[in-house]
Order: structure tokens, then C-alpha cells, then sequence
């Protein structure tokens, strides 16, 4: 599934998500004389979209909409958490109190992640995640939650697969 024939037969999803960037850079552009067109969030959506196509076979979003400006805002709040100094990580006998809240934001965002996870796999059961033709990663794996094995991957094992 992520050998080089297999990511190879993925170039025309990369070349089509490329595409659509170059026409969106091209729109925002359009009558904008000397402003800047900001490509950090173009290029964040093009990735995930790449990324999406070949986990989910679909794209996880289009560049504006409620579901985009979740998962943009779930992101950041992550790299923001993950930036922040925890004292408990330096005294350790207080890390218990949470003095700062990292613990119980980390533990919410978590939540949040999981809910968009495991909506992202009900709905590719549900549509069988074949758009493209070919299976996806997630049909990968989800034949191996479902296969005959003795020992099955469960959905919080997938979930963390996919993230």
C-alpha cells in the first residue's frame, strides 16, 4: 500500500490537488494588485487534501467551510499546546495540579480529534471508500479490523493510524 508502484499510482491525485492551488492561488491573485496572496493556508489545504485522497479517497475539505476552519483551528491549537512550557514538566511534584491547564485543554482537544476521526470512518463505511476506483489506505486497514485474523485492530487503533 506505501510502496513505490502504490504512491506512484497516487501522482495524478498530487498533480490534480496541485492544480486546483495554482487556480486558487491564480483567483486570489485576480484584482488584488500589490496584495499578498497568502500560500501557507493554500498549501496546508492542498497537503491535507493529498493526504486525505490517498488515506480516505476523498478530500478532507475544500479551502472554505465550517469542517476546514475546524480542523485549521484543531491544528493550531495543537502546535500551540505543544509549544507551551508545562512546569510539571520541570517539578514534577506539582504536575498533579495542573497549574497552567495544559493537561485538561490536551484531554478536550483530544475529544475534538477523536469526533472528527471517527465521523471521517463512519463515513467511509458508509460510502465504502472507493471514489477513486482503487482502495485507500483506510480500506487497508479497515479489511484487516475486519478479517479473519485471530487478533483485530479495533476503531480507536485505526483512529490512531490515521492521525
Amino acid at each position: 500500500m506505501l510502496g513505490n508502484k502504490a504512491l506512484e499510482s497516487w501522482a495524478a491525485v498530487q498533480r490534480n490537488e496541485v492544480d486546483r492551488m495554482s487556480r486558487s492561488i491564480h483567483a486570489s491573485g485576480r484584482g488584488r494588485k500589490g496584495e499578498p496572496v497568502m500560500l501557507g493556508g493554500m498549501l496546508i489545504y492542498a497537503m491535507a487534501n493529498m493526504i486525505g485522497r490517498v488515506i480516505l479517497s476523498r478530500r478532507v475539505f475544500e479551502t472554505k467551510g465550517s469542517e476546514a476552519n475546524e480542523f485549521k483551528a484543531m491544528v493550531v491549537e495543537l502546535m500551540t499546546l505543544a509549544a507551551q512550557v508545562n512546569i510539571g514538566d520541570f517539578l514534577p511534584a506539582v504536575a498533579w495540579m495542573d497549574l497552567q491547564g495544559l493537561e485538561a485543554r490536551m484531554k478536550k482537544l483530544h475529544k475534538k480529534f477523536d469526533r472528527v476521526l471517527s465521523r471521517m470512518v463512519l463515513e467511509h463505511e458508509a460510502s465504502k471508500g472507493e471514489p477513486e476506483g482503487r482502495p485507500d489506505l483506510l480500506d487497508a486497514v479497515m479489511a484487516i479490523r475486519d478479517g479473519p485474523e485471530e487478533e483485530k485492530l479495533t476503531d480507536d487503533n485505526v483512529k490512531a493510524l490515521l492521525w
